[in-house]
């Protein structure tokens, strides 16, 4: 099957595709987020009821002021 010349396969029969390596920086990155989210998610597990009521009040706000400020930019174009 692998022919000089011609490509080779990899085992599941696509062309062999050569692994690239993150740098160091993107792997820092790349864990940095990974972090920030699991400590996000953890806070969120240990908020009650009417903590998680407020957050998502004040979220909707936000959306809703990004929404607004969206349709008045495009009204004024």
């Amino acid at each position: 099957m692998n022919d000089p010349g011609k490509l080779e396969y990899g085992p599941h029969g696509d062309t062999a595709m050569p692994t690239q390596k993150r740098s160091k920086k993107e792997n820092a990155r790349r864990k940095q987020v990974r972090e920030r989210l699991e400590r996000g998610l953890q806070r969120r597990k240990e908020l009650t009821p009417e903590q998680l009521e407020e957050e998502e009040a004040r979220i909707q706000a936000e959306i809703t002021a990004i929404l607004d400020a969206r349709r008045a930019r495009d009204q004024a174009a």
